[in-house]
Parts: C-alpha cells; structure tokens; sequence
C-alpha cells in the first residue's frame, strides 16, 4: 500500500528538522484518550521510513 502525502505543519520547526526528529527518536510518542472515568495514556510506537510515519 502505497502512503499517502500529507504536508502539514506548524511551528518554527522546517521539514529537515522534523525529519531528523523522527528518524533519531528512540521513544515512543505518548497519547491520552478518554476512557470510561478517567484518561487512558498509552504508548504508540513509530518508526519513520521513506517519508512515511509506520505506527
């Protein structure tokens, strides 16, 4: 499957910079969702390959 191309950002950060953020980050991105009575975190591991963001 071949991923699709999405160009947004904001921030003072350039494409580069983000780039090398996500092939250097050796830990996973940390998420909070709503649970039932209270938040839920949970890890989300990544890896950034050929432009693409795998999760």
């Amino acid at each position: 499957m071949e991923p699709s191309h999405v160009d947004v950002r904001s921030g003072p950060w350039d494409p580069a910079t983000i780039e090398e953020l996500l092939r250097s980050t050796p830990i996973p991105v940390r998420l909070a969702t709503t649970g039932a009575s209270w938040p839920l975190v949970q890890s989300l591991w990544f890896l950034y390959d050929g432009g693409a963001l795998w999760c």
